[in-house]
């Protein structure tokens, strides 16, 4: 059976919210942090710093990113790692948020898409109040993980009474049972969260499927005359241009530093920067 551990998810109305307050709920037994970064028309500005301080505090850290009608899925996911800055490379899930009117299933597709293209865990967040009363409840996504909110005050998973989606309660990797509570001196919702998809992930690409932390590309770039970072993840690269486009590279492959001598690494953890020659 699933373990689940306790958590926290909060917004940009929130603001900037002290160490001191992070510490705090992290001694309280709080072991995920979910850090909105993408608020379906504006970037939350405190996300990079909220996210780096629950870190420091030692919870796990993750991100949403909230889809809307009329912008692409993949383009808010874009602004969504913009706003996490450094701490991008630490996020271990992306939740891609639908609950506002005029989000359609392509965007939800699109905002998935580009979160796994980037190397990261993937979820729906939603409720069944939106699922099923305003976009009426499709089962397109149940194979994809599921964090829902269901406001009873209790942290047990209760979606086994009252599932909607086509998904069933093996699918079910956080429940959001409390909203917008004072906690430590700050509002959170309240959550109970599948340790293994919110906390193991980076262990399990742990090996040779892990990314590759130093790994160098040779392959033809889409525009030899542009600067371009590559993600590698589990064997794969992705060219991403800083105009906000992207292409799959179909062959890349590990070689030597001497064969690409002006590679030069921005985050050693999964990026690199280089001028494609």
């Amino acid at each position: 059976m699933a373990e689940f551990v306790q958590g926290v998810d909060l917004s940009v109305y929130q603001g900037r919210v002290d160490q001191s307050v992070w510490d705090a709920m992290a001694a309280d037994g709080q072991r995920v942090a979910v850090v909105g970064s993408w608020h379906g028309s504006t970037q939350n500005p405190y996300a990079e710093g909220n996210l780096l301080r629950a870190r420091r505090a030692g919870m796990e850290p993750s991100t949403y990113v909230m889809m809307r009608g009329g912008l692409d899925g993949g383009v808010a996911v874009d602004l969504a790692r913009a706003a996490c800055g450094s701490e991008w490379g630490h996020i271990r899930a992306v939740a891609i948020d639908a609950e506002l009117d005029g989000t359609t299933k392509a965007t939800i597709r699109q905002g998935l898409a580009r979160a796994r293209e980037l190397g990261k865990r993937t979820c729906v967040y939603t409720g069944r109040w939106w699922w099923v009363g305003h976009f009426g409840n499709p089962t397109d996504f149940k194979d994809e993980k599921l964090w829902y909110a269901f406001y009873d005050g209790d942290p047990d998973i209760d979606f086994a009474s009252a599932p909607f989606g086509g998904w069933t309660l093996d699918d079910v990797v956080g429940e959001q049972y409390i909203g917008t509570v004072g906690y430590h001196g700050t509002e959170v919702d309240r959550n109970s969260f599948n340790s293994e998809f919110w906390i193991d992930a980076e262990e399990e690409e742990e090996g040779d499927d892990m990314a590759y932390p130093l790994a160098f590309v040779k392959t033809v770039a889409p525009n030899p005359n542009k600067t371009y970072m590559i993600n590698f993840q589990k064997g794969t690269a992705t060219w991403i241009n800083f105009e906000g486009g992207s292409k799959a590279i179909d062959e890349a492959q590990r070689i030597g530093h001497a064969e690409a001598p002006d590679v030069k690494i921005v985050e050693p953890e999964y990026l690199l920067l280089f001028d494609v020659m």
